[in-house]
């Protein structure tokens, strides 16, 4: 980067960095700019950005103001203050680009016959500012005959001129600027208030940057919430996930033996409290060995998948059925009696033979044990419906039995 003229020092690695408005994205943007190197033409026309309309969205209207409308906002107001100070026509803020060796001008209030064009860009070699600076004056009533390198403001018809510093630290960020095409000559003290504007644009600047810095932060600490709350919506859900693992038979997607333990403890428990029946179906299928022997684990798997969906079929949702292991499976019923246990037992074997006549496996049978508060003592029902299904098997299979009955189908 080229070394800044005496007057107007170039950035240097400062607690506050010094930048410029920046026309990006429709926003002029207080921000270091990085371009080309390319020779630029002494004057660059720039698009003005609207005002927000007062119909704007809600969103938009709560929205931080942007560097341009805070501008508007502050700056007008006091180019206007800066003309009733100085008697000068034309007021103007401009902000240095140390990289391109530019002169942008952000804001302008002309009231007379002098015209500087907001968006304008020129040189800085050819800035009238820069010859302020190097002669060391911040104002002069004849620039044509006391600044030299002043032929831009002689052709714009200037003949009084003032520039004072925008400083970020000791570095010039920009410049206040009036102009008459008349001889007026400033005060110290006017020239001390245009230093005070001078400053509280900066402040203006600082305050904005601020800003935009928290909105920055919270922004950010909104998308890390975002973020954790889709973490522990991950980690519930894998959490859920493990919990199905945990408690169900990866094959038939019934509940596995460790969970029958803990739903059927809890079904004693409470049906010994409220006095309501409580029944068990054990479920097994005969000769089930010499299926897996004969036709291979892939079709003895088919055949517990089979019987797991003949179990839903023949149950509600408020009944409990579980595979406790091999071909080994456990149905819980409430409320109802033996004929009815009965009857499930029947519409299990029934859609079980369907399943197996459709595989063309016909001759697949089960064996049913079948236990009831009403006959059996609740602590011992499962042993009752496991001596139950024995009775079954030892009658080769292919029926039900009730323990404690002399029933069967």
């Amino acid at each position: 980067m080229r070394a800044s003229p005496a007057g107007a020092r170039a950035p240097r690695d400062t607690g506050c960095r010094p930048s410029i408005w920046r026309q990006r994205g429709g926003v002029m943007r207080w921000a270091w700019t990085q371009r080309s190197g390319r020779p630029l033409p002494s004057v660059i026309p720039r698009a003005r950005v609207p005002r927000r309309p007062p119909h704007a969205s809600r969103a938009a209207m709560t929205a931080p103001p942007s560097t341009d409308d805070l501008l508007a906002d502050t700056g007008r107001p006091l180019l206007q203050l800066v003309q009733h100070l100085t008697g000068m026509e034309t007021s103007f803020i401009t902000a240095i680009d140390w990289e391109s060796q530019a002169q942008d001008v952000v804001l302008s209030l002309n009231t007379g016959a002098i015209t500087v064009a907001e968006g304008s860009r020129i040189d800085w070699s050819r800035s009238m500012c820069r010859s302020m600076f190097l002669a060391g004056r911040p104002h002069s009533a004849d620039v044509t005959a006391e600044i030299a390198g002043s032929e831009t403001a002689a052709a714009l018809g200037m003949r009084s001129f003032f520039a004072v510093p925008i400083l970020c630290g000791d570095v010039t960020i920009g410049t206040v600027c009036g102009s008459s095409a008349r001889a007026v000559e400033l005060s110290d003290h006017q020239i001390a208030s245009m230093e005070l504007i001078a400053t509280s644009l900066r402040q203006q600047i600082d305050t904005r940057v601020q800003l935009a810095a928290a909105l920055a932060r919270a922004e950010a600490a909104t998308r890390d919430v975002g973020h954790a709350r889709r973490e522990v919506d991950e980690h519930r859900e894998i959490a859920r996930s493990l919990e199905v693992l945990a408690n169900t038979d990866s094959l038939t997607g019934l509940l596995n033996r460790r969970s029958f333990n803990a739903r059927w403890e809890e079904e004693l428990s409470r049906s010994g409290r409220r006095g309501y029946r409580l029944g068990v179906l054990l479920i097994d299928v005969d000769r089930f060995k010499g299926v897996n022997d004969s036709a291979g684990h892939a079709a003895g798997d088919a055949v517990l998948i089979a019987l797991a969906a003949s179990l839903r079929a023949a149950s509600t949702s408020a009944d409990i059925a579980a595979r406790l292991g091999g071909d080994e499976f456990a149905l819980v019923l409430t409320h109802h009696g033996v004929n009815h246990l009965l009857e499930v037992a029947a519409c299990i074997r029934q859609h079980f033979a369907a399943l197996m006549l459709e595989a063309g496996t016909a001759g697949i049978t089960l064996s049913i044990g079948i236990a009831v508060s009403d006959t059996s003592a609740r602590r011992d029902l499962l042993g009752a419906a496991d001596r139950a299904l024995y009775a079954s098997k030892a009658l080769d299979g292919d029926c039900a039995q009730v323990a404690d009955l002399a029933i069967g189908a």
